[in-house]
């Protein structure tokens, strides 16, 4: 599990999470499939059966809680809006004490996603990420230090004429 507190870069990065998402997204379905017996179609479905949203509950919190991935980005993959996310995280403890089913195909889902998604590789896109933020930041500190450095040549060039 990343920590969250010290990479706070990643629960913001939306394009990380899509690549980490694109990377294992077909992997997830499947291991859905196993577990719950819902094809990747059922899933991305209107239809609001109970197992249907048990299964998406599972499947987005498991993601926005074990990996820290972007809720907006988790929504989008189920084919959801980003509220309905926010609520299955935000109702994760209760739901997790207090309901057996749920606890059952949480820690299941937990497993296998695990097992799934290596976290060196999640690493991997996070880290590729963070030296392109890096480089865009350097780049851009050279650009501000231009500026100012052109409109003192251009103070200089006034105060000549």
């Amino acid at each position: 599990m990343i920590d969250i507190k010290t990479h706070t870069f990643t629960k913001q990065n939306k394009v990380w999470t899509n690549k980490v998402l694109d990377y294992y997204g077909e992997d997830l379905f499947a291991a859905l499939y196993i577990v719950f017996g819902v094809s990747k179609e059922d899933l991305l479905s209107k239809t609001r059966t109970a197992a249907l949203a048990l299964c998406r509950k599972v499947h987005a919190t498991v993601l926005c809680l074990e990996f820290n991935l972007h809720p907006e980005m988790v929504a989008k993959h189920i084919n959801r809006d980003r509220t309905s996310v926010l609520y299955y995280t935000k109702n994760h403890d209760s739901d997790y004490e207090f309901w057996s089913q749920y606890k059952h195909s949480y820690n299941v889902v937990s497993q296998h996603y695990n097992s799934i998604m290596d976290l060196q590789n999640i690493m991997t896109f996070y880290d590729e990420k963070i030296s392109e933020r890096k480089q865009i930041e350097v780049i851009q500190s050279r650009l501000d230090e231009l500026v100012k450095e052109n409109n003192k040549l251009k103070q200089e060039i006034k105060t000549i004429k």
